[in-house]
């Protein structure tokens, strides 16, 4: 977290882990060495300038975690369009990813990832201001003069050189392959479309994961955004995992169905709430109304019913889980 993007760091930047039932938190020190937040048997090791790895954990089993290096971090910066500025036009290291797991009994398991790059719409922010009548000269004897505010409306897109997981191999000869395709909402990310498992010495997967998805297609709410950028509609949903043999005679199902997954608006709407959920409001602006009416009526444009709507905060919502045996799970929202 450096200020202002000069050389002096404000605060430690926080670094969170979670991975085989280990989670937790460290800061670096003035000599960039790791330093737990919670008392662990964990040792944590660093080496920023390797291209095998960045973050290396031991337990006190003796099994050692590596994490990072060319072809497992992920990098990212921010960038703000409009009335902005508080973008941040360069790439920072943001994740590092499991690459090697080595075992005191010398069996070794490797993750192997492609690159990939995102483009990500965050999300929109707006300001509004109005003169209160005043006089803008408030510091008379010092020629002081209250700085003149103009509206904002700015949307922050976060740039990423990330990975996705494309293989995992142990020293036995096991392997699993992750198999993706494209996306077409806004981004550039994927899916996953199926996971294949080898035996070891086999180049017949012997057990596949297949995932089906279906998109909702936002066709109200729409704003400048979204006329735009038409995949800003597009909103992908898990309908159906499958377990198959290799042969695909063996198949178990597990099917999903959502609440009205055509019925949620375009990413970046103004149909949202004080909270950010979807309210079913039709507005033209993501300001709320002033609570007094000497400002509402002075800021006219500040307009948005702001009002949470349960009926519309549960568009596509999770509602019905079909299993293998038939059995099936509904679920109720309150």
């Amino acid at each position: 977290a450096h200020a202002h993007l000069g050389p002096i760091d404000a605060q430690p930047d926080l670094f969170s882990f979670n991975f085989d039932g280990h989670a937790g938190q460290f800061i670096l020190d003035s000599n960039l060495n790791p330093v737990l937040l919670v008392h662990s048997n964990l040792r944590i090791e660093r080496d920023f300038f390797s291209a095998a790895w960045n973050f290396k954990v031991t337990t006190d089993q003796g099994i050692q975690y590596y994490f990072g290096g060319d072809s497992a971090r992920e990098v990212s910066m921010k960038l703000a369009t409009g009335d902005c500025d508080n973008s941040f036009p360069e790439f920072s290291p943001t994740a590092w990813y499991l690459k090697k797991i080595i075992h005191p009994n010398n069996d070794t398991i490797n993750f192997y990832y492609d690159p990939i790059h995102l483009q990500y719409y965050a999300g929109l922010s707006q300001t509004m201001f109005w003169p209160d009548g005043r006089s803008t000269n408030i510091c008379p004897n010092r020629q002081e003069n209250i700085p003149i505010l103009v509206n904002k409306f700015c949307e922050t897109v976060l740039a990423t050189n990330a990975v996705i997981l494309k293989e995992i191999s142990s020293a036995g000869g096991g392997r699993t392959k992750f198999i993706y395709i494209n996306r077409s909402d806004d981004g550039g990310d994927k899916l996953l479309s199926s996971i294949e498992v080898y035996p070891a010495g086999e180049a017949e997967a012997f057990k596949i994961f297949a995932l089906n998805y279906q998109y909702g297609i936002s066709a109200s709410y729409k704003n400048t955004y979204s006329l735009s950028n038409n995949k800003l509609c597009y909103h992908p949903f898990l309908t159906q995992l499958s377990e198959q043999s290799a042969d695909t005679t063996l198949n178990k199902n597990h099917a999903f169905t959502y609440n009205d997954i055509n019925g949620l608006p375009p990413r970046l709407s103004y149909a949202q709430d004080h909270y950010g959920y979807f309210n079913g409001k039709a507005n033209s602006t993501l300001v709320s109304k002033p609570k007094s009416d000497y400002w509402r009526n002075l800021m006219t444009s500040a307009n948005a019913d702001k009002e949470v709507d349960p009926l519309y905060a549960q568009k596509g919502l999770l509602s019905s889980i079909v299993y293998p045996t038939g059995g099936k799970d509904t679920i109720m929202y309150e």
